[in-house]
């Protein structure tokens, strides 16, 4: 039997100019997401980590594309 590999949820979006947004994203684990292709504690000129709220991890981004991966480890 193969090892299950974990779960990937995807989720590419833009933030109007002039705007912020404020985003749950589903994870168990905020070190397992990457904002554009680096992982979250890189990408802080990007975007600002806030809390865990239950299973969602809370952004804070600036205007722009973006394109966010959480990974499932459980």
């Amino acid at each position: 039997q193969c090892p299950r590999a974990p779960a990937a949820f995807h989720w590419d979006f833009t933030v109007p100019v002039n705007t912020t947004a404020t985003v749950y994203r589903p994870a168990d684990d905020a070190t397992r997401i990457t904002v554009t292709g680096k992982p979250l504690r890189k990408a802080r000129n990007l975007a600002a980590f806030l809390r865990m709220e239950g299973d969602y991890a809370i952004l804070a981004l600036g205007s722009g594309n973006y394109r966010l991966v959480s990974r499932d480890g459980r």
